[in-house]
């Protein structure tokens, strides 16, 4: 995991009850030192956690987007199991999930790669994700400094990230919010994630 910077902290004791925290004791100081018998120690200890934090907030945000991503393709699931249920079928709606799937799987290959491909051998450009444990595995635990492989590794994930992560909300927002609102119009039955809107005689 990430190490803290050597330095003085403090710790208090809490207890928590029915949403109620009370301090029992502290705060109390301590101090963190840096281990002797380090190969490669760092000679900027600050600059390393700093880096090791930056990866770490990148990894919050690919973790948060793996998850809306797996929550969008569920709900297109579903999506274009309803269209079948319509009681006057619209091939504009069979157009609309067919691409509204290849715009997920655009990014599903960015974030996690070509899996397909993979399976069968074939040489694939590294994903994001890939990258970024790349750098977080190699540099999370250690008191040595991010290597220039590690750092670029960081910049490319972060680079790409910010380019799915823009398609993402893009389709989220429009095609996929455009459908679900086509099909509540025209009666579908209900699918995960989408609002109702009740017809009144």
């Amino acid at each position: 995991g990430q190490l803290v910077a050597p330095g003085t902290y403090t710790v208090t004791l809490s207890k928590y009850i029915d949403g109620v925290i009370t301090d029992l004791s502290g705060p109390e100081k301590f101090a963190v030192n840096v281990l002797p018998g380090s190969t490669l120690p760092a000679t900027d200890r600050p600059a390393l956690v700093a880096w090791q934090r930056k990866t770490a907030e990148l990894q919050r945000s690919v973790q948060a987007a793996s998850s809306l991503l797996t929550d969008a393709n569920n709900r297109t699931k579903h999506l274009k199991e309803a269209i079948m249920s319509v009681a006057k079928p619209n091939q504009e709606f069979v157009k609309d999930v067919l691409s509204l799937e290849e715009k997920l799987r655009g990014v599903q290959k960015k974030m996690n790669g070509d899996r397909v491909a993979d399976q069968l051998n074939m040489d694939t450009p590294p994903s994001i994700t890939s990258r970024l444990f790349s750098a977080i595995y190699d540099g999370y635990g250690t008191t040595s400094e991010p290597t220039a492989t590690m750092k670029e590794q960081l910049q490319i994930a972060g680079e790409e990230f910010d380019v799915a992560l823009a398609e993402l909300k893009n389709t989220m927002a429009h095609e996929l919010k455009s459908l679900e609102q086509k099909l509540e119009a025209a009666g579908a039955p209900y699918t995960p994630g989408r609002m109702p809107e009740r017809k009144k005689e």
